[in-house]
């Protein structure tokens, strides 16, 4: 069976040297890839209710006033 990393590539994981990194770590650590999710359209500024939002607990409407 072969495994795969899922890894971040936002903030510091995005720095190229970063990302070099953790693909000699992964494959040091024996993975068999490595994976990174892409967004290639995301709203500006984020929708409020949508996961992507940094609000979206409070916008849950079991938690509306």
């Amino acid at each position: 069976m072969k495994f795969g990393l899922h890894s971040v590539n936002l903030h510091t994981c995005s720095y190229p040297d970063a990302a070099a990194r953790v693909g000699r770590a992964a494959e040091a650590a024996g993975f068999e890839s490595l994976w990174v999710a892409d967004h290639v359209v995301l709203p500006d500024p984020p929708v409020p209710g949508r996961p992507m939002a940094p609000d979206h607990a409070a916008a849950r409407p079991d938690r509306r006033r």
